[in-house]
């Protein structure tokens, strides 16, 4: 005969008719530990909780810190989960970038400042950092888009009844290239396209234009006290641009390559990738899953030829068109991805003669300098 004696932090946190139930239970089947009780009556014990690793924590925190140009010590880990995602990419696929179908674990992370809250994914060695909850998912305010039709209109010399906002995206940038004011609040980028009859005559204001294009691209403050056209990527064509998912992060080059483009696509659903390197080399690489590359090529160009491709990105103004997409969904075209080191921009093949000017004529360079 024993007796069985239930542990004192048991007795604290149970009421008692569950711990006398419990060790009837044990006394019953002739077991004595509180093992076996814990599998008769699991919810006696406590789920074990792992704890973020602090050396991936610092590395999220200095990511967020370099995005938004504030210092890391403004960061802190609010919260995270163990997640397990279907590929290499965390679920978080950019444009032009191949994933590998296999289950990653790791952690979903959420950042915060004390007033704005961010979402990362990671995995387990911390290898693989990814923004989950990009800026731009934020609604625009309705008083910033009448201010950005009202002031649309009066450059144009327009009705406001004759614009609309076809989408708007918010991005973190303390010094856009527009002249923004440098700020540590987050900006709009917002597309306006016209929505009545007949073609607007374009004011003075916006004199640059020959005719009046059919979609305009605004840079706004917080507030939208402050709106700047986009000369660069509004246009005269139905073509109308998307904003990527991933504006403001364009793909990490590495420091030795100047441009790097990613066409896939098309009837034979394949994925080429032609990079160009600041010694002259240009390399064009067939992309598998599962293999870094299927098939190689290299081919050299002059120091000259490369240094008058950056000029053209910089005269061209490739910053401007960063985060745009002008791909159409057509199934049977070639989306081309291009990546530059302050920008990415993509496009459908089938359309290419109707993207801006300045975009057209870097394509047209590049397809030149690559051929």
């Amino acid at each position: 005969m024993f007796r069985a004696i239930a542990p004192a932090n048991l007795r604290r946190s149970v009421p008692k008719f569950l711990i006398y139930l419990v060790w009837g239970i044990l006394l019953f089947y002739g077991s004595g530990t509180l093992a076996h009780a814990a599998n008769v009556l699991p919810f006696l014990t406590s789920p074990s909780v792992e704890q973020f690793p602090r050396q991936i924590a610092n590395p999220i925190r200095r990511d967020l810190a370099q995005r938004l140009n504030l210092p890391r010590q403004q960061f802190s880990i609010a919260s995270s989960t163990i997640e397990t995602w279907e590929d290499n990419c965390l679920g978080l696929k950019a444009p032009g970038e191949l994933c590998i179908q296999i289950p990653i674990e790791g952690w979903r992370v959420e950042v915060t400042n004390g007033h704005r809250n961010w979402f990362y994914r990671v995995d387990r060695k911390g290898q693989n950092i990814r923004l989950e909850s990009e800026i731009g998912a934020v609604s625009l305010p309705a008083q910033v888009g009448d201010r950005i039709l009202s002031v649309s209109a009066e450059q144009l010399g327009i009705p406001v009844s004759q614009l609309r906002i076809a989408q708007s995206q918010q991005y973190w940038d303390t010094c856009p290239a527009l002249a923004i004011a440098c700020s540590d609040l987050p900006g709009w980028r917002i597309i306006v396209v016209g929505s009545g009859t007949g073609q607007p005559q374009v004011s003075s204001i916006v004199g640059s234009f020959a005719q009046a294009p059919s979609c305009w691209v605004y840079h706004a403050n917080g507030n939208g006290s402050e709106i700047y056209l986009n000369e660069a990527v509004s246009q005269n064509t139905a073509l109308v641009p998307k904003f990527l998912p991933t504006y403001g992060n364009p793909a990490a080059l590495g420091s030795s390559i100047v441009f790097r483009a990613v066409a896939s696509g098309g009837f034979t659903r394949q994925t080429y990738e032609t990079v160009l390197r600041d010694d002259g080399q240009i390399q064009r690489s067939l992309l598998k899953p599962g293999a870094s590359l299927a098939q190689f090529q290299s081919s050299q160009i002059s120091s000259q030829q490369v240094e008058a491709f950056q000029q053209l990105l910089t005269q061209q103004q490739f910053s401007n068109f960063n985060g745009l997409d002008y791909a159409a969904r057509n199934t049977e075209s070639i989306t081309v991805t291009l990546i530059g080191k302050d920008g990415m921009t993509q496009y459908e093949s089938t359309i290419e003669t109707q993207l801006p000017p300045a975009l057209l004529d870097i394509v047209q360079a590049w397809d030149h300098l690559v051929s």
